[in-house]
């Protein structure tokens, strides 16, 4: 198993280059659903992905967290998803998207969650259109 800094060298490597200014941060603490991040300086309703270990075939796993606050110098956010692979050190990334879902009439009689992922098994919508 890599060390964090390693890890995080590695997934360096793999991104694309991007000449754009990336804002991010490290998971510090987690008490239930509440995060604490450091270095993270966006908005409150931004939303952050997290970059969790690598499964056995090397595929990257993430979830989602919203800023919700901040305190003593660190970023507060809550859980959008299981904490159950979180851990301190973690990287958490800035989206574009503060909070917003995808609406449309393509989303007419499908069951979505609230982060408009479809739960009824069938294909992720095209919409054209998002909504806070």
């Amino acid at each position: 198993m890599l060390g964090p800094a390693l890890q995080n060298l590695v997934h360096a490597q793999e991104a694309a280059l991007t000449l754009e200014p990336e804002q991010y941060g490290m998971i510090v603490s987690c008490n239930g659903g509440l995060i604490e991040a450091s270095g993270l300086n966006c908005p409150i309703g931004t939303i952050g992905r997290i970059e969790l270990d690598r499964d056995a075939k090397g595929g990257r796993h993430n979830c989602a967290a919203e800023i919700i606050g901040f305190r003593s110098g660190r970023t507060l956010m809550m859980m959008l998803g299981d904490t159950v692979k979180l851990h301190p050190g973690a990287l958490v990334r800035a989206t574009d998207d503060a909070g917003s879902v995808p609406v449309g009439e393509a989303l007419l009689g499908r069951a979505m969650d609230g982060a408009g992922r479809p739960i009824d098994g069938g294909d992720r919508p095209k919409t054209r259109e998002t909504w806070p």
